[in-house]
């Protein structure tokens, strides 16, 4: 596609290209994943996110004021500039370019509402998640300097006059932890009873009938639990499964469970007595059996049975701990469909740094990694580039980096292991704008004549040339090539 320009973009281009020839530009690295704490307390005075002049709204409109509010916080959490739209509140989801969104709640995320006015609208900041309900940090321009607003639906917040909102999702800032789906979680933990502080483990052997009691000793596989969601269509559910057992599930023993039924193993079927909802309260978890939902587990001495629900009880109150689980990911090179050459790394929670391709010390586990003629270890795919990894053998577009960083939450996600194909992707020159099959100073030339608007001159094969990788050209990409030439 031939990539065109209005009048006005054509003088900004030009405009832009002069002052890049007085101008250093800075870049900023990309997002990167962040460790997520509530904001529940207006931000103090001195507080450089919100009232200073790296946030765009504060010399303008400053608190309160929802937007200025948004965009200290999104800071706040990143550490970096979130590059969040700097227009009136109603068009921020419209108007971003980038970040991804979607109608799925996670941590930091910027709720977004439009009113009824063209430029009437609302941003929040999503602070926690409980179930289809979120409680967010926000300010309100003419009011309320900070406020925290617990337990909310999105889709009812101010729907009525003189507001009239419509919720229109959420722009995520960074990579946020992955959201709790409400009724359900994923992953492998340890159960700690709040009340007495004792754990839920299988006493005994991996078979039918094996109580679940209470007990201290952690470190023992036959405390931890995976869970894993039951895909029920009537409400969000989960199993739990003890690690040490492949056919067997946390199960209240009785057809009918009653108050004071008894909590063993069992064969997993489909029976709902066996499927697990998860809400969530201060301090952890009540776990509730999906088919009567006024049973929840509960400690009873050294056992663990099902019993009415009693409010303030913490002896049903569960908080889920990340005992130390390990993933083998098995990367496969997929040349073509009978390439069965793999390399496998083993990452285990609780160890910094680790990501794709290199050990906990950042050393790249093959010696010739590092070149950029090299894909992923030593593999060479002549013509192709190594675009990242999937789980789908046939992918076109990676659902993950070449050299991911590898986090706690996708270890227990994906632990025992997971099988990664190689996604390749023909390789293009990058610059190479005049497609002659190489990048050099006549690229550079004719970029520029293109921003000051050359007669004649159409860009077939511009995405080249888009070396920031934002989607369009300007000078910013004209810099970066003039650096790229400098340091070839």
């Amino acid at each position: 596609m031939v990539q065109k320009k209005s009048k006005l973009q054509q003088l900004v281009s030009v405009f832009l290209v002069i002052l890049t020839m007085i101008t250093l530009v800075n870049y900023i690295e990309p997002q990167q994943a962040f460790a997520y704490t509530p904001r529940k307390e207006a931000p103090a005075k001195d507080n450089k996110y919100y009232y200073s002049k790296i946030n765009p709204f504060y010399p303008t409109y400053g608190l309160p004021n929802c937007t200025c509010y948004a965009y200290g916080r999104a800071y706040e959490i990143l550490g970096t500039d979130p590059k969040l739209p700097t227009g009136n509140a109603g068009t921020w989801y419209e108007k971003d370019t980038k970040h991804k969104k979607g109608s799925t709640p996670q941590l930091g995320a910027i709720a977004c509402w439009k009113g009824s006015g063209q430029y009437n609208g609302h941003v929040a900041v999503v602070e926690e998640i409980n179930g289809s309900k979120i409680s967010f940090s926000e300010s309100n321009y003419g009011g309320d300097l900070f406020r925290y607003q617990k337990n909310i639906d999105p889709n009812k917040y101010a729907s009525g006059a003189p507001y009239n909102y419509t919720f229109q999702g959420y722009i995520y800032i960074g990579e946020a932890p992955e959201p709790v789906k409400p009724g359900t979680i994923s992953g492998t933990y340890l159960m700690k009873n709040v009340g007495t502080t004792s754990y839920a483990y299988v006493n005994g052997s991996d078979a039918d009938k094996t109580d679940i009691a209470l007990g201290t000793n952690k470190s023992n596989d036959s405390y931890k639990m995976k869970f894993t969601d039951a895909g029920s269509g009537t409400q969000p559910s989960c199993f739990i499964q003890p690690v040490i057992s492949s056919t067997r599930v946390v199960n209240p023993y009785a057809d009918t469970p009653a108050n004071g039924t008894n909590v063993n193993l069992y064969k997993k079927s489909s029976d709902g007595t066996q499927q697990w909802v998860l809400e969530s309260v201060s301090g952890g978890y009540i776990i509730r059996n999906f088919t009567n939902q006024n049973l929840v587990l509960t400690a009873n001495s050294n056992t663990v049975k099902v019993n009415t629900y009693s409010s303030g009880n913490k002896n049903q109150i569960w908080s889920l701990e990340s005992p130390s689980v390990s993933v083998d990911a098995v990367f496969h090179r997929n040349l073509n469909a009978n390439d069965t050459t793999t390399v496998t790394e083993t990452f285990t929670t609780g160890v910094s740094n680790q990501k794709f391709g290199y050990d906990a010390n950042g050393n790249g586990r093959y010696p010739t990694m590092n070149e950029a003629s090299v894909g992923f270890g030593q593999w060479i795919n002549t013509g192709y580039k190594l675009l990242g990894w999937s789980e789908n053998k046939n992918a076109t577009t990676a659902s993950w980096k070449t050299y991911s960083d590898v986090v706690d939450s996708w270890i227990t996600k994906h632990s025992p292991k997971i099988d990664l194909y190689a996604v390749w992707e023909p390789v293009t020159t990058e610059g190479d704008v005049n497609e002659d099959g190489q990048f050099d100073e006549l690229d550079a030339v004719i970029l520029q004549k293109w921003l000051i608007s050359a007669p004649g001159l159409n860009l077939e094969n511009w995405e080249t040339a888009d070396l920031n990788e934002d989607g369009r050209l300007d000078s910013f990409d004209l810099v970066m090539m003039k650096r790229k030439l400098i340091n070839k």
